[in-house]
C-alpha cells in the first residue's frame, strides 16, 4: 500500500472509532440520564411512605393513649353510670330537665318572617290585592 490509500485508511478508520466512541457516549448517556430518573422516582415514593408512616405512628399513638384511658378505673366508673345509671353508696343522682335554646330562637325567627311577610303585603297595591283574594277564593 501506498501512502494515500494509508492515509485515507486511517481517515476512514478514525470516523468510524469517532462515530462508535460517539454512539457509546450517548448510549452511557442514556443509561445515566435513565437511573437518575428512575433514582428521583424513588426517592419520591421513599418521602412520600416515610410521611405515611409519620402520619401513622401519631395516629398509633392517639389510639394507645385512648386505650390506656379506657382501661382506667376512672373511665369504667363513668361508663358504669352514664349507661347503667349506677351511683356510689351515698350518692344521691338529680336529673335536671335539657333546655333547648333553639326552640325560642326558632319561635322568634317565625315572628320575625310573619312580620316581613305582612310588611311585604302591605306594600302591594290595592288592585293586586283584589286580585289575589278573588283568584284565591
Amino acid at each position: 500500500m501506498n501512502m494515500e490509500e494509508q492515509t485515507k485508511w486511517q481517515i476512514f478508520s478514525n470516523n468510524i472509532f469517532n462515530v462508535l466512541v460517539l454512539a457509546v457516549a450517548f448510549y452511557l448517556m442514556y443509561l445515566i440520564g435513565n437511573v437518575a430518573w428512575k433514582n428521583y422516582h424513588v426517592d419520591q415514593q421513599v418521602n412520600d411512605l416515610k410521611e405515611k408512616m409519620n402520619v401513622m405512628q401519631i395516629e398509633n399513638e392517639s389510639m394507645q393513649d385512648y386505650l390506656t384511658f379506657y382501661k382506667t378505673k376512672t373511665y369504667q366508673e363513668l361508663e358504669l353510670r352514664r349507661r347503667l345509671m349506677l351511683k356510689k353508696p351515698g350518692e344521691n343522682v338529680v336529673l335536671l330537665p335539657i333546655r333547648k335554646a333553639d326552640d325560642r330562637s326558632i319561635v322568634v325567627s317565625q315572628e320575625k318572617q310573619l312580620i316581613e311577610y305582612k310588611k311585604e303585603q302591605n306594600k302591594l297595591p290595592n288592585y293586586y290585592k283584589w286580585w289575589l283574594m278573588i283568584a284565591q277564593g
